[in-house]
């Protein structure tokens, strides 16, 4: 993806851009789906609040998702769980 002029700039200024479009609605489904299971994973990236095990942050998300096989899938391939 190539941004525009406009979308670097406001990147710089903000920190985040917005692509409404981006992910279709079963995309977009899909991904809300997937995070409860993530965030109830005792990893190291999901970040949680001090005193609480409620997730503030999930790091990497996109490359620890499951397989309906049961294997988790990465970015650099799938391992066995």
């Amino acid at each position: 993806m190539k941004l525009t002029p406009e979308q670097r700039q406001h990147f710089d200024e903000h920190g985040y851009l917005f692509f409404p479009s981006l992910f279709n609605p079963q995309e977009t489904q899909n991904l809300v789906a997937a995070v409860p299971e993530l965030y109830s994973r005792q990893e190291t990236y999901n970040v949680r609040e001090k005193g609480s095990q409620a997730v503030r942050t999930n790091f990497a998300a996109h490359m620890y998702m499951m397989c309906g096989n049961g294997t988790k899938t990465t970015a650099l391939g799938s391992m066995t769980t």
